[in-house]
């Protein structure tokens, strides 16, 4: 989105309403749910409130911690 958003020159809360838009699956489920627990308001959301949310949630210390994981088991051939 981040590459959508650099050719239009959005407004911060449209940035966030499109890529909520766009969710699907268990990630929309969440995200209707988070919204009601921390009293997020569709007039209130921006872009970089969105951004945060969804790393707290997807990008964990323990994601990272994987991926560096993988990246040192890795062999050529």
């Amino acid at each position: 989105m981040s590459k959508y958003f650099e050719v239009y020159n959005y407004l911060s809360n449209l940035k966030a309403r499109l890529a909520t838009y766009q969710l699907t699956g268990n990630v929309t489920l969440w995200w209707e749910e988070n919204k009601e627990v921390k009293m997020i308001l569709s007039k209130d959301l921006t872009w970089n409130l969105f951004k945060q949310e969804l790393k707290n949630k997807y990008l964990t210390e323990r994601y990272f911690d994987e991926k560096a994981r993988e990246f040192h088991e890795l062999k050529l051939g």
